[in-house]
């Protein structure tokens, strides 16, 4: 049972491992992507008007990989309670 867990397991993750590879072909940016967007400035403000640079991160990849394996740890904690409350019985 427990092994059948794990491939299950293991075939969820493959696909977020693939989707990884893919966009990991496309680093450096080449600049052929979408253009930036244009903040629109009050006249007011401070920091001459240019745009800001997307400096964030996509952390999907990692978030999926974390809840296959929160998932995983918990589907083996409830089977070692149960084949351990089995053998006491």
């Amino acid at each position: 049972m427990l092994r059948k867990i794990v491939f299950v397991l293991v075939a969820l993750a493959l696909p977020l491992v693939a989707a990884s590879a893919a966009s990991a072909e496309q680093y450096p940016p080449t600049g052929d992507g979408p253009a930036p967007s244009t903040a629109v400035v009050d006249e007011g403000s401070e920091g001459g008007g240019a745009p800001l640079p997307d400096t964030g991160t996509d952390v999907t990849l990692l978030a999926g990989v974390a809840f296959v394996l929160v998932a995983g740890g918990a589907v083996a904690v409830v089977a070692s309670r149960r084949r351990g409350a089995a053998l006491r019985a």
